[in-house]
C-alpha cells in the first residue's frame, strides 16, 4: 500500500492473484492492518493452510463496502477502485480511495518493510566499518550486497521515506570507508 494523500492509496499487486480477480470483479476491497504475525501468516497463506474453516471465524462483511475484513485487525480500510492500469508483464498498479477506515486497536505504526530495511543497514553497516578496518574484505563484501538488497527494497516500498534518506547516507559511509579497498565495487 503506498498512500498518495489522505485518502487516496496505490496497491501494486500481481496479477495472477485471487485478490487482484476479485478486485477487477467487485471494484472494493478492504485492507486489514495487523501486527499479528500469526494471523498476518493465516490470512496470507489461507489457501494452502488448511484454513477455509477458520473464515467464518477470521471474517466478517465490511460495513460500506461488498468485501470481507478481518475481525481482530488492528485497523480496516475499506475501499473503492478508481483505476486499474498494468503495471508490468506481472503486476498490475490499482488506485484506491478509502470510503471507511476503523480502528479496532491503538496503532503504534502500521508495518513499513522500509523501516526494516533500514534497521538491517544500520546493523549491517557497523559489521562492514569494523570488517573493512580488520582487512575481511569477503564478509564486508557480503554485507554490502544486503546494504543494497535493503536499499533497492526501500527506494521500491517507500520512496522518498526518510528509511531511504538514512540508507542513502549509510551508502555514501560504505562508499567512504571502502575507497581504500576499491575492490570491493
Amino acid at each position: 500500500i503506498i498512500p498518495k494523500s489522505s485518502r487516496r492509496f496505490i496497491i501494486r499487486i500481481f496479477k495472477r492473484t485471487l485478490t487482484f480477480k476479485n478486485l477487477q470483479r467487485s471494484r472494493c476491497g478492504v485492507v486489514n492492518l495487523t501486527s499479528d504475525p500469526e494471523i498476518f501468516y493465516k490470512t496470507a497463506f489461507k489457501q494452502t493452510s488448511g484454513l477455509r474453516s477458520l473464515r467464518v471465524k477470521l471474517f466478517e462483511k465490511a460495513r460500506t463496502v461488498k468485501a470481507p475484513r478481518l475481525r481482530s485487525a488492528d485497523a480496516n480500510i475499506e475501499f473503492t477502485v478508481n483505476k486499474i492500469e498494468d503495471f508490468g508483464d506481472l503486476r498490475s498498479r490499482v488506485t484506491c480511495e478509502a470510503e471507511r477506515i476503523d480502528f479496532q486497536r491503538t496503532l503504534s505504526a502500521g508495518y513499513c518493510r522500509g523501516a526494516f530495511a533500514a534497521i538491517e543497514c544500520i546493523i549491517h553497516a557497523t559489521r562492514i566499518q569494523q570488517y573493512l578496518s580488520e582487512g575481511r574484505l569477503g564478509h564486508a563484501k557480503n554485507l554490502i550486497a544486503l546494504v543494497n538488497h535493503y536499499r533497492d527494497l526501500a527506494e521500491r516500498v517507500s520512496p522518498g521515506s526518510k528509511y531511504v534518506s538514512i540508507i542513502r547516507q549509510i551508502c555514501s559511509q560504505i562508499d567512504r570507508w571502502r575507497s581504500p579497498n576499491e575492490g570491493l565495487r
